[in-house]
């Protein structure tokens, strides 16, 4: 039987953030650009009918507090409004938290949760400005996963471009229970602290991949939407196809051709991969 890859082109997936383009945390990667792309939550509720018909989930998120959550739960009704009880499922991106509460109240309306786990204290200081810990982003995938099914995701190469704890993030999140994970890789992005920065060599994002392939062996292993576009990108999706990797995002059209060309089965996904 030929090996199954998922090429996934989210089209059916609205991007939707809860403040706007409001961010406390000015974060040295995003600075908050990306989210001009997402489409405001008060905009959806306000005027339902404008949510194209072929839509048929959102990935709930926003900017976040200076604590590092983002500020869903006050506004779990609204996204129920126009998930749940709209036929629509719901990725929620959710940062931070503390509260068992707020994670049930979340696990109430999610079908799934993508959550950004950090394995290095530092990355989390220099990128993020956060005063906390690898330990609470422990806790808060804890708290969550006990209340809905939980997807992490790790940016290789978050700091800078610079190695950034993520094999250390694989080994957590794998004694926490995961069975699957999410690769995003940084892009510079112009406009934010990091802008002059270089994507993380390819020879380092082989050594994560093929340490998550091996231990995630009887899990899941995917490469999502946010990673650098061009000759970069060409060359991660091959090498992350010939690594055995279950599921990429928006695939470089040079990878589609491999696929076809090694003989692979390949099933083409209209729904955020989290999902």
């Amino acid at each position: 039987m030929a090996r199954l890859i998922t090429f996934v082109n989210p089209k059916r997936t609205l991007s939707v953030s809860v403040t706007g383009s409001a961010c406390q945390l000015d974060c040295a990667h995003c600075g908050g650009r990306y989210l001009s792309h997402m489409v405001p939550l008060s905009d959806l509720v306000a005027e339902p009918g404008r949510c194209d018909a072929e839509i048929t989930s959102y990935l709930i998120s926003g900017g976040c507090s200076d604590q590092g959550v983002v500020p869903v739960v006050q506004s779990l009704k609204s996204v129920r409004k126009i998930g749940p009880d709209s036929g629509r499922r719901i990725n929620m991106h959710v940062g931070l938290i503390s509260d068992e509460s707020d994670a049930q109240a979340i696990g109430a309306v999610a079908d799934v949760v993508s959550f950004d786990f950090v394995g290095d204290n530092r990355a989390i200081r220099n990128v993020y400005g956060l005063e906390r810990s690898v330990d609470d982003y422990v806790r808060s995938y804890e708290l969550l996963a006990s209340q809905c099914r939980v997807v992490p995701h790790v940016c290789i190469g978050l700091d800078g471009g610079q190695p950034s704890g993520e094999l250390s993030a694989l080994r957590m999140i794998r004694d926490l229970g995961a069975s699957e994970v999410v690769f995003i890789v940084f892009i510079p992005t112009p406009g934010t602290r990091f802008a002059d920065r270089q994507p993380p060599e390819l020879s380092y994002v082989r050594t994560v991949v093929e340490t998550a392939r091996s231990l995630f062996s009887d899990g899941t292993v995917q490469l999502g939407c946010m990673r650098p576009r061009g000759q970069y990108r060409s060359e991660l999706d091959r090498m992350c196809l010939d690594l055995g990797v279950d599921s990429i995002v928006l695939p470089h059209r040079d990878t589609v051709e491999r696929a076809h060309e090694m003989g692979l089965e390949v099933v083409w996904a209209e729904e955020c991969c989290a999902l």
